[in-house]
This record gives structure tokens, C-alpha cells and sequence, in this order.
């Protein structure tokens, strides 16, 4: 492995986690309301949810790429 490669594994390996399981259903995805399963609210049948710094990821990615999905609407 070449030293770069080390480096960024190191570096990855650093960063907080994006996701965690969903604090409502517990990853399951889906919750057990009024003697039936749905799909859950909270992650919406994802079963994790977004960290603080995951959500941060999140709203610069939909800032950095909102000009390309509007070209793309439009176009």
C-alpha cells in the first residue's frame, strides 16, 4: 500500500459517522401504530437517520448541487 493510500485511510477512518439508527423505530425502518406496520416517520423506512455532521454533508451537497438539478428541470 503506498504511503498516499495509508494516509487517506487514516483520514477516513478520523471522520465522524454520517448516520445512525433511527431513534424512533431502532433501524427498524417501520413502527408498529394502531395494530398495524408502517412505514417510519422519522427515517421514512430507511432505518437510520443522519448525524449532526451527516446532515451538515447533506446540506452542502443540496447547496453545491442545486444549479445542476435546476439546469437539469429546466434543460
Amino acid at each position: 500500500m503506498a504511503e498516499n493510500e495509508r494516509k487517506e485511510e487514516a483520514a477516513l477512518g478520523s471522520l465522524p459517522e454520517l448516520e445512525t439508527a433511527c431513534r424512533l423505530c431502532d433501524g427498524e425502518g417501520r413502527v408498529h401504530e394502531e395494530g398495524k406496520w408502517r412505514r417510519c416517520g422519522c427515517c421514512d423506512g430507511a432505518g437510520y437517520e443522519p448525524t449532526e455532521f451527516g446532515e451538515r454533508v447533506l446540506n452542502l451537497l443540496r447547496h453545491n448541487f442545486r444549479p445542476m438539478r435546476e439546469d437539469m428541470e429546466t434543460g
